[in-house]
């Protein structure tokens, strides 16, 4: 369906609707100052912005040294990155970076023009709130020099959902009838089902209305104060804090031609990219392994990328030489010739005796007899009940939140009930208290 026509399709299922309730105009409130003789902050501008779940300061880290941990025709590409820091870095296992972003450029140059602001796009300006009783959004620094084109490519999220009263801000900056209708009707109470659709589409971004929108051309500052923020990256950090003195961290991610994930690509597989990067830790969570789970038994359980993690667990343990409490883990991939991650990192944790137990699953392999960590639990639910009901025992789930971690759950929910032979509501509940007690902790992946 073209552009236009997706237009006209939308416009014409509303011709009995000649009049839409639409939200009330928002009051904008941020100005802009553009300045001849000033120069734009060469550094990222979100460097001195409070970040998501900041703990640090931002850092210039230097990518030194990539591996490919895993590719093929069918499987996401996994590499591990080792990053340099200019001093010592304090983490324990299982915390996470956050690396800053940037969109694509080609991107933001296609906003830029889209939006007529090709002229003014490298002018200097600043920003203020006209409106004492607003603030200006935190990802956008009042006290730093930026330019459209660095605001575009460093703090505004050109792939977020555009809401209502945005759309109803562009009505006004737009010139053609028929658009501005398609507008009207997307912000309506009467067009919430379209917009729900809209927003479910190819073209249910920011980026994507723009190219829909022939004649929109908003002020630029109409989209600083609507469109999202963008935000960092989140990564575990699968490295010991020994590794380097804790000079160095490694981190591990599967190519899904994301903005960060496309950055790390094209810095690491092109030598003549600069390998700078920019990162901070985020605030430490129950999810990391320290001195007080060392008399602890660990099930840990990390299907994929998952189980990087608990590869910085078992590193941290293996440089330390400490005795400690039983550890097993539970991971899985598509297959076990192709894709497995860290399958000689394991094996010497099994010989050293830093990992007690390890189970693995494989969801391609045709002959695999257990194809999820969901499996694993179930053909050995009796030890791993047993182990659960032992009051030492903390288990560990890192991966996706939206089904994976629920279904990871919902199993060992249902193992504890077959087992020890409780209701199910009871299963439930014990692990509800898990949870509560803090000896069932997750890492949630979006």
């Amino acid at each position: 369906m073209s552009v236009n026509s997706f237009i006209e399709t939308v416009i014409e299922s509303y011709k009995d609707v000649p009049v839409l309730n639409i939200p009330k105009e928002s009051q904008e409130f941020i100005g802009i100052e553009y300045h001849q003789t000033l120069k734009c902050d060469i550094n990222h501008l979100q460097s001195n912005c409070p970040l998501p779940f900041g703990a640090s300061p931002v850092i210039d880290a230097t990518i030194t040294q990539y591996k490919v941990l895993a590719a093929s025709d069918d499987v996401k590409t996994v590499y591990e990155i080792n990053l340099e820091l200019p001093e010592r870095f304090e983490y324990f296992p299982g915390d996470t970076i956050g690396i800053l972003a940037r969109n694509k450029m080609d991107e933001v140059q296609e906003v830029i023009e889209k939006l007529g602001h090709k002229n003014i796009s490298d002018q200097v300006f600043s920003v203020k709130s006209i409106d004492m009783k607003k603030k200006l959004p935190i990802y956008i620094p009042a006290s730093q020099m930026m330019t459209i084109r660095k605001v575009l490519y460093e703090c505004l999220d050109l792939h977020g959902v555009p809401k209502k009263l945005f759309l109803r801000a562009l009505m006004n900056f737009t010139s053609d009838a028929r658009e501005k209708r398609f507008l009207e009707i997307l912000c309506s109470k009467e067009g919430t089902k379209t917009y729900s659709e809209f927003v479910e589409s190819q073209n249910g971004t920011f980026l994507g209305l723009i190219r829909l929108l022939r004649t929109c051309r908003p002020d630029f500052s109409i989209l600083l104060s609507h469109l999202p923020r963008l935000l960092p990256r989140p990564y575990s950090i699968s490295s010991s804090p020994c590794h380097k003195n804790g000079k160095e961290i490694k981190f591990v991610f599967s190519f899904e031609n994301g903005l960060v994930t496309s950055m790390l690509k094209d810095k690491i597989e092109n030598a003549s990219n600069e390998k700078k990067i920019e990162i901070y830790i985020r605030k430490s969570t129950q999810f990391r392994y320290s001195s007080e789970f060392f008399d602890k038994n660990l099930i840990m359980i990390g299907p994929g990328t998952g189980i990087s993690p608990f590869i910085g667990f078992l590193s941290y343990k293996n440089d330390l030489n400490v005795k400690t409490g039983d550890m097993w883990l539970l991971t899985g991939c598509r297959y076990q010739n192709r894709n497995q991650l860290f399958s000689e990192e394991l094996e010497t944790f099994i010989q050293n005796k830093c990992l007690t137990k390890i189970s693995k699953a494989f969801s391609r392999d045709p002959d695999s007899k257990y194809r999820y960590v969901q499996d694993l639990i179930r053909a050995e639910k009796e030890d791993f009940v047993k182990w659960i009901l032992n009051s030492n025992t903390i288990i560990f789930v890192c991966g996706e939140g939206k089904k994976m971690l629920p279904d990871i759950q919902n199993t060992i929910t249902q193992c504890l009930a077959d087992v020890n032979l409780m209701a199910e509501s009871d299963a439930i509940e014990f692990v509800k208290d898990l949870k509560k007690s803090g000896k069932y902790i997750e890492d949630i992946w979006i």
